[in-house]
């Protein structure tokens, strides 16, 4: 959100909008594009992202999914911008009423010639589109790399999901972990519903902080149907955690990986007991080709932002700037990246 005597840079190649709706990958966008304002749908912010754009120039604008307030924002510019979006949902998302109008919403706006182009971090989406002769890029968001982990707790399962959605297996994960009777969930924030669940299955389980439920454990679980987030199989793996995915394209070419770590069916939670044993006793060889797997992954982050912006994004640091008089009182905060062709 744009604040006062925070970060700001002026005048660089593009600008990225994040919405309130999608803050969940604000330091994924930071880290991977630089430049990137969090803009909240107030009527006074609406008013200052308009003026610190018409203030700057920014030759090309990237809007993250859609709120109402962009077309506000958009019909108040006094320059021309290259204007394009980037689609954070899966395909098997728009089963979803609300996430169908944002689609549509974005859609609208590209088949009305004001967004040019369209990212997608579905694959699946982006090929959709892609094969009716779209223009549409796939993106590949990365994030900074953690400090592994080398202890861990050898009985400790962590589930990386959202016990809320329908489309994630929690419980099954869950039940899968119970039919073991080896191993102890770890969990974020469970409601009373899961509360529930455990009590009457007798799950032993511990509860953490959100940012502690990566860490130190044997394995994770991000088993689900669809709506999947790379970052969170990322982030795990960083750790030095191995984590079991469902449904997911993300080791399609790593064979290894793709044998220890991907679950045959989503909903199986015989098959859940089973991998994470499998997984126990095959920890050290996932971690190795984890690390080569990383390498690429990033390599290929890179190449994908490249071809959706046009450029290269360098390293990114932080830098301060003083506010000018002409803003005074809009700044906002932004991280600075350097520019190469």
């Amino acid at each position: 959100m744009l604040e006062k005597d925070l970060d700001i840079i002026y005048n660089k190649e593009y600008l990225v909008i994040v919405p309130k709706m999608t803050e969940h990958l604000l330091d994924a966008f930071q880290y991977s594009f630089g430049n990137v304002i969090l803009m909240n749908n107030s009527v006074e912010e609406i008013s200052n992202v308009t003026e610190f754009i018409n203030k700057n120039n920014f030759k090309q604008l990237i809007l993250v999914d859609y709120q109402l307030e962009y077309e506000e924002v958009i019909n108040n510019l006094i320059r021309q911008h290259d204007i394009k979006i980037i689609f954070t949902k899966s395909l098997g998302s728009l089963c979803e009423e609300f996430i169908t109008y944002v689609f549509n919403s974005i859609h609208s706006l590209y088949e009305n010639g004001i967004v040019s182009k369209i990212g997608f971090l579905d694959k699946n989406f982006y090929e959709t589109l892609k094969h009716k002769g779209e223009n549409v890029e796939f993106i590949q968001l990365d994030i900074e790399k953690v400090v592994e982990e080398e202890e861990y707790d050898e009985n400790r399962v962590g589930l990386l999901n959202n016990s809320g959605n329908s489309k994630h297996s929690f419980y099954n994960e869950l039940s899968g972990i119970k039919l073991s009777n080896k191993y102890s969930a770890k969990l974020y924030n469970p409601d009373k519903t899961t509360k529930k669940f455990l009590k009457l299955f007798n799950i032993n389980h511990t509860i953490t902080s959100k940012e502690e439920l990566y860490k130190n454990n044997l394995v994770n679980l991000y088993v689900n149907f669809t709506d999947n987030n790379n970052l969170e199989f990322i982030k795990s793996m960083d750790y030095g955690v191995p984590c079991i995915l469902g449904n997911n394209q993300l080791l399609n070419n790593e064979k290894t990986l793709q044998e220890l770590l991907v679950m045959k069916s989503d909903d199986d939670i015989d098959e859940i007991s089973s991998r994470i044993s499998l997984v126990a006793k095959n920890r050290e060889k996932i971690i190795d080709e984890y690390k080569k797997f990383r390498e690429k992954y990033t390599k290929e982050s890179k190449e994908s932002i490249k071809k959706f912006i046009g450029i290269n994004v360098k390293k990114v640091v932080l830098r301060t700037m003083a506010i000018s008089g002409a803003l005074c009182g809009i700044a906002g905060f932004l991280l600075v990246a350097g520019f190469g062709g």
